[in-house]
């Protein structure tokens, strides 16, 4: 089951990465509950969240990834995946590393 969590969030994220946000969409169940750092209050809902994603499309894009440290949490039939993220954006100047890490 953990293995399955991990692939399925690495094949969105692999989409995301190529300006594609419907993967999280499709792997997402009718009563999400999403929390974005950037925002007041969460996401409830996948109509919600297909609406909030809209804005994404085709608009993020860069050369590479990488999952930090991931952990998947499996209590009953619940799981909680973890991670921090590295992406590298290639520039006429080099590359750029972006960190999504918790200090």
């Amino acid at each position: 089951m953990k293995e399955t969590i991990l692939s399925l969030e690495k094949g969105a994220m692999e989409r995301w990465r190529n300006g594609d946000p419907w993967g999280f969409v499709e792997i997402s169940a009718e009563d999400i509950i999403y929390v974005d750092p950037s925002r007041t209050s969460p996401i409830l809902g996948l109509e919600e969240f297909k609406v909030y994603m809209r804005q994404f499309g085709g608009q993020i894009r860069y050369q590479g990834s990488e999952f930090i440290d991931p952990r998947v949490v499996v209590v009953g039939d619940a799981a909680v995946l973890s991670y921090n993220y590295r992406s590298s954006v290639l520039t006429p100047v080099g590359t750029i590393m972006v960190h999504w890490e918790l200090p």
